[in-house]
């Protein structure tokens, strides 16, 4: 895995869910996502650092015709609220326009196992991580 850091913008309105997930805390489980969101890098370009090929960057088309690299950013796991109702969770997301800086590891698309469902891109349903099926389900690839 490749450590990176870039900065750009979060494109929530794209995010995708993995799952379900169950996550457990002090015996009790609780139902939720694992949550990718793309990354819309800071001046179209991950400046080098990013220039290693990696299977998590899709292209976009903005409306000037420019490309705009984007980076999928698995951030973590989230409640099942957050899927269901995420209009209630606006307040966690930060404005669209707010630039963050993102450190982690290239993580490239899963093996699903024998037993994995297939995912379902057209209605939104994912198991495990397809990097390039989830760039083009987000319009990034």
């Amino acid at each position: 895995h490749t450590p990176v850091t870039c900065r750009g913008k979060f494109l929530h309105d794209r995010s995708i869910f993995v799952g379900p997930r169950v996550r457990s805390e002090l015996g009790q489980a609780f139902q939720g996502y694992m949550v990718v969101t793309p990354l819309e890098l800071e001046g179209g370009r991950g400046g080098g650092k990013l220039g290693f090929g990696s299977s998590l960057f899709g292209q976009r088309v903005n409306e000037e015709g420019k490309g705009k690299e984007v980076v999928l950013v698995l951030r973590g796991w989230v409640p099942q609220a957050w899927k269901d109702e995420p209009e209630r969770f606006e307040y966690f997301r930060g404005g669209p326009d707010q630039v963050v800086q993102v450190q982690g590891l290239v993580k490239p698309s899963d093996n699903p196992g024998y037993f994995a469902p297939a995912n379902l891109p057209e209605i939104g349903q994912w198991f495990f991580y397809d990097v390039p099926a989830m760039a083009r389900a987000c319009g990034v690839g």
